[in-house]
């Protein structure tokens, strides 16, 4: 733990933000938004395009105006501009930008004077931020060369350098490859306590392996939040997923299933009932999916519904349980 970093030491909420509202033009962004983030805990902020989500964070680190409510980092008021709760948040967009022509060590050390750390401290804090990072030995190398992988990492590494109590993380890894998101994520993972975390991105997967709750916004509001377990329990129910090799056979078995939920074949799986789809991703014999929502036990279901098909002279060619994810609560919450 960081000694030098007062909000781990105290019981004061890392981030609260108080009806938040925010209008551009006739625009309405923002309409009484209400987040706290608990010291030390990486929260998952989720929403829509055009949520709302960008400009709540862009007035949380001082960048944008508010039209009321208030923003408090570990109890001090965040203003527009400069303010001392402004210091003490990080901030890693999706496409950091960089002077290129710079190496990492002169970038990060041009940071360093922006955001007034001392000059005796500042070449240690910016070769252990090097080496915290994953790019020693390209600390001389001109950022012109960087990968997009290690551009994140620089990135990382700036937001970083001034040890902020908040670090707020908007898309990071939307342009990554699978290695560099993997990297990404495990760093992330490796500051879970020793910094209050706010993540924003649409790949719903890195908020599942990372984060300790998750908000969804909507139109402005935070609409619901809660742990992952919380939520699956609240809002996703468990599947059924059987596949059939070819459409016919599915709307017949779509059919047949539609009086296990009391709902007609052509209902929604939002409604609570069979979502049909065909799925180029499973092996050609199973192409033609159906799910099929579930409450109650498993195997009672699978037997039931199994029987149903045979019954109606449908045989599936893959079976299977399938465990609610983060996306399926998105679409239940917001979709």
């Amino acid at each position: 733990m960081n000694d030098n970093n007062p909000s781990l030491k105290t019981d004061a909420k890392a981030l609260e933000v108080q009806n938040l509202f925010k209008q551009f033009q006739d625009k309405q962004v923002l309409q009484g938004l209400n987040l706290t983030l608990k010291t030390g805990e990486i929260y998952g902020f989720v929403g829509k395009n055009g949520a709302g989500k960008t400009t709540a964070m862009r007035i949380i680190l001082g960048l944008e105006t508010a039209n009321s409510g208030s923003v408090h980092i570990a109890g001090r008021p965040v203003h527009f501009g400069s303010a001392a709760a402004n210091r003490q948040v990080g901030y890693l967009s999706d496409v950091p930008a960089f002077y290129d022509y710079l190496s990492a060590e002169e970038y990060l050390t041009l940071c360093g004077r922006v955001t007034g750390i001392p000059a005796s401290a500042l070449a240690n804090r910016v070769q252990a931020m090097i080496a915290t990072v994953g790019l020693n030995g390209s600390g001389h190398q001109r950022i012109r060369g960087f990968s997009r992988g290690m551009k994140q990492r620089l990135g990382i590494a700036q937001a970083l350098l001034n040890d902020p109590q908040l670090l707020i993380c908007d898309e990071p890894t939307s342009a990554l490859d699978p290695e560099g998101r993997h990297d990404f994520l495990q760093l992330i993972a490796n500051l879970r306590t020793t910094m209050t975390i706010l993540l924003s991105t649409h790949i719903l997967t890195d908020m599942e392996e990372l984060c300790d709750r998750v908000g969804f916004v909507d139109h402005g509001r935070l609409v619901e939040e809660g742990s992952l377990q919380e939520l699956r329990a609240k809002y996703a129910h468990p599947l059924l997923r059987l596949g059939f090799a070819d459409a016919a056979q599915a709307q017949q078995a779509q059919r047949a299933l539609a009086p296990l939920l009391q709902l007609q074949p052509e209902q929604s799986k939002q409604a609570g009932g069979i979502s049909f789809s065909n799925s180029p991703s499973t092996s050609a014999a199973a192409q033609y999916e159906i799910s099929l929502p579930y409450s109650g036990s498993y195997e009672q279901t699978a037997h039931l519904a199994l029987q149903t098909l045979l019954k109606a002279g449908v045989t599936p060619a893959r079976f299977e349980q399938v465990n609610p994810s983060l996306d399926d609560v998105f679409m239940e919450v917001v979709g």
